[in-house]
């Protein structure tokens, strides 16, 4: 009979502030360039948080890059017949079923459930209903066996819990410190390094997403935002600008060039010296001589 294992691999500088549960105003949650994946040098490892029973699926796609088929999930420090649930790129492993693999070289994808598991979506099934029973949370880049972290590239993985995905995460940098990571859209919340040393970020795509994470970043310039929450800032309304960090509608106004100055106009009248600029519609804006922008 084959054995199985199974091998999870776990993953930003900008100015940012400490964040309590939600971004106050002025703030946006930080954002999020995704990567076609994370590496681990064989220190960097992810804690999923989740603990795997017999109605737990994972799915994983990564690449392993050492000599010696490292894992790309695993168990933490699980080594109990029924305490194995894992996947490396010679065996896959859950509860007291395994299947041995040949050393697949490059990246391929792994899914693996009570019923079997697939490799490139080549389905092998169970002789028997394996029988899975751990405390343990499960790693990515992390060799249940050895109980301890592995080298590899990881480019994705979920795992369902009842037919519920209960974890998607996507390799990330974010934006706003340029931790590397794993980012979860099933929960909002980034994944970090748990070990030693730092991930090395894959090839950046075309793509990036806002989440909640561990930092807040200043709203840009010509942006604002006036309640404290994780949403994103509010753009002015046409025409308008701003500074970064504005909390209010009435901080988005017009601009007015004089050489080459830039002064902020508002709707508010404001306290002299100040210019006083009639729009051709009639409306008047106020600006200080000392609001220059930045």
């Amino acid at each position: 009979m084959k054995r199985i294992s199974i091998v999870f691999i776990a993953l930003l500088h900008i100015t940012a502030i400490c964040r309590g549960d939600v971004c106050p105003v002025g703030y946006q949650p930080a954002e999020y360039q995704i990567l076609e994946y994370i590496e681990s040098t064989g220190t960097q490892y992810i804690d999923t948080g989740f603990i795997p029973n017999n109605n737990s699926k994972l799915y994983i796609k990564f690449r392993d890059i050492s000599s010696t088929g490292a894992w790309a999930a695993g168990v933490n420090a699980g080594r109990g017949l029924t305490d194995n649930f894992g996947v490396s790129k010679d065996n896959i492993r859950f509860g007291d079923q395994y299947y041995d693999q040949d050393m697949l070289t490059g990246a391929f994808s792994v899914e693996v459930d009570k019923y079997g598991c697939s490799i490139n979506s080549t389905k092998h099934y169970w002789k028997t209903e394996p029988v899975i029973s751990t405390t343990k949370t499960v790693y990515l880049f992390w060799s249940n066996g050895s109980g301890a972290s592995k080298s590899g590239k990881i480019y994705s993985c979920k795992i369902w819990n009842n037919d519920t995905l209960v974890r998607d995460f996507i390799p990330v940098r974010r934006l706003a410190d340029g931790v590397i990571g794993m980012y979860d859209t099933v929960t909002g919340t980034f994944f970090t390094n748990a070990g030693t040393g730092t991930f090395i970020a894959g090839p950046e795509t075309y793509e990036t997403i806002y989440g909640n994470g561990a930092v807040c970043t200043v709203c840009p310039p010509n942006t604002y935002k006036d309640t404290a929450g994780d949403f994103l800032c509010t753009p002015c309304p046409s025409t308008t600008f701003s500074k970064s960090g504005s909390t209010s509608i009435n901080d988005c106004g017009h601009v007015m060039h004089v050489g080459d100055k830039i002064y902020f106009l508002n709707s508010q009248k404001l306290t002299a010296p100040a210019l006083h600029v009639r729009m051709p519609d009639g409306t008047i804006y106020y600006g200080s001589l000392y609001s220059e922008m930045e």
